[in-house]
């Protein structure tokens, strides 16, 4: 049996957007391994960028997982690129649709930044 802390370790030493493919013997463990791993990264929410997909590929079944970045770049009209962290711009949505002011959101995600 595959042991997922070590595979979510062997994730974490590759680059960003990097994948790990993990071949499995049929769908069900495929599924299985999902799974676990889920509920292993569940219990670090917060910790952990990963995204977790199944894919099959010439009868072999695999799951990818993939460390992921949350970075990307917005294009000023100048062309010069802000980089932009999605999951604070999630959360500035979120906030926006829950009516509060511009002030607190900007207290609030200046607090959260300076937390990273």
């Amino acid at each position: 049996m595959l042991d997922v802390p070590q595979l979510v370790e062997k994730v974490y030493s590759l680059e960003e957007d990097e994948s790990l493919w993990v071949e499995v013997g049929s769908k069900g463990e495929q599924e299985a391994l999902k799974m676990r791993i889920w509920r292993f990264l569940k219990k670090f929410k917060g910790e952990y960028d990963l995204v977790i997909s199944m894919r099959a590929q010439q009868g072999r079944h695999y799951v990818v997982l993939r460390k992921c970045s949350y970075k990307c770049f917005k294009v000023k009209p100048d062309g010069s690129r802000e980089e932009v962290d999605l999951r604070l711009a999630k959360l500035r949505k979120q906030m926006e649709a829950d009516g509060l002011s511009a002030e607190e959101i900007e207290a609030i995600l200046a607090d959260k930044s300076a937390k990273r």
